[in-house]
């Protein structure tokens, strides 16, 4: 039996391996708890939707584009987006979250997904919060009315070790921003998520010093007028920082899209993923163009 057609998928199965390893010595030793809540709002906030517990109407948010924090909504917990380590959970993310859908009267839709969680552990940058599976997204049919947007805050603690956390690179999460804009309308995404280590008394939750910010990092996209777009959209700096001691990583942050009137879709898009697979599409692009010189001969 010729097996040479299993090549490239056992190619791709060892490239996957060698890339997604996790690292052997963590520092990050669990993760302790999380939370995360949806907001939605169409017809200039005329009509609002919550996930449970449900909030009660908030004020009217003017048509964007909005700054990078996105539209105003009720906080997750008393002082959000500042650390805490004493907020109750309610929708755990770190296992992956699917939002239930939104949606109105005027066929104007959104859902989420989110995911946080950490990856070998011993850096800053080993934690992180993205989307997964389904992505954020929102539509607005042309008929409708104002603008729409969604907003997803969300709040993760990581213990961490005696031996503290190192900085360095920032999570390789940049996002995929799809989508349509009709002519005269807009389509926004953006992101702001703030690394912060609160240090505790060894076998404790009880502070042993203020907490510091380790970073924030933020994903800006805009388009501006009627046609179609596929962006890669980044985040700035590209660098945390570290800490020392025993103490927990605590990730809060806030990811919105809004326009009118539109349709977009953002994703998480791992950097080591895109490589693997630009890696694999050279070696299919390079074995096909020697089966046509084959062909040939």
């Amino acid at each position: 039996m010729n097996h040479s057609h299993h090549r490239p998928m056992c190619l791709f199965g060892l490239l996957l391996a060698l890339v997604f390893v996790p690292m052997a010595k963590a520092q990050i030793t669990g993760v302790v708890s999380s939370d995360v809540e949806a907001y939605f709002g169409s017809m200039s906030d005329t009509f609002q939707l919550t996930e449970g517990p449900t909030f009660p109407f908030w004020t009217a948010n003017a048509n964007g584009p909005y700054p990078v924090t996105g539209p105003t909504v009720p906080a997750l917990y008393a002082g959000y987006p500042n650390p805490s380590l004493t907020f109750t959970p309610n929708i755990t993310y770190d296992t992956g979250h699917i939002g239930p859908g939104f949606a109105d009267s005027q066929l104007t839709t959104a859902n989420y997904s989110i995911i946080g969680n950490f990856a070998g552990g011993a850096n800053t940058g080993d934690a992180y919060a993205q989307t997964f599976g389904p992505p954020i997204s929102l539509f607005q049919p042309a008929s409708a009315t104002g603008f729409a947007f969604e907003k997803v805050q969300f709040v993760m603690t990581f213990s961490v070790g005696p031996s503290g956390i190192a900085g360095g690179a920032a999570p390789a999460y940049p996002f995929l921003a799809t989508g349509n804009v009709l002519p005269g309308g807009y389509a926004q995404f953006g992101a702001n998520v703030d690394y912060w280590w609160i240090p505790v008394i060894p076998g404790t939750i009880i502070p042993s010093g203020p907490s510091v910010n380790l970073g924030t990092l933020q994903y800006n996209f805009f388009q501006a007028g009627g046609g179609s777009f596929n962006t890669v959209v980044n985040h700035s700096p590209t660098t945390l920082a570290g800490a020392s001691g025993v103490g927990f990583l605590q990730i809060t942050g806030e990811m919105f899209v809004a326009g009118d009137p539109f349709s977009i879709n953002v994703v998480s898009i791992p950097e080591t993923s895109t490589l693997v697979l630009s890696v694999v599409g050279m070696i299919g692009l390079a074995g096909f163009g020697l089966r046509k010189k084959l062909h040939r001969a």
